[in-house]
């Protein structure tokens, strides 16, 4: 299952995205949260994450992220402490400046995910 979040994970959203990942986790399937979206957020979208990834980490079910990370949100994920997500972003640019072809580039951005501890 993949979540594709939205623009905005603040405070405001907190709620919806607590339920839709409870929804998840209830269900037999692999997670795959999908940041390619995401622009702004505050700490309660951490603190959700976090809390994610410790219930599905206890019902033994996976929770992947999309390695796609705009580079405010990875900014603030450091300033949160949350570096594992913030490396994201990095990995991106890694990518990025590797010199690959860009279209080759694209296609492979939208199949990786990787699987981040919190």
């Amino acid at each position: 299952m993949i979540l594709r979040l939205s623009a905005s994970c603040t405070v405001e959203d907190a709620e919806q995205l607590r339920q839709s990942l409870l929804e998840a986790l209830a269900r037999d399937a692999e997670t795959t949260l999908d940041f390619h979206d995401v622009r702004e957020v505050d700490m309660s979208f951490f603190q959700v994450l976090v809390s994610a990834q410790r219930s599905f980490a206890r019902a033994g079910k996976p929770l992947t992220f999309t390695a796609t990370l705009d580079p405010n949100v990875a900014k603030k994920a450091r300033q949160a402490g949350i570096v594992a997500l913030a490396a994201l972003e990095e990995q991106d640019q890694a990518l990025e400046n590797s010199g690959e072809d860009d279209e080759c580039l694209a296609d492979e951005e939208d199949e990786r995910q990787i699987e981040v501890a919190l």
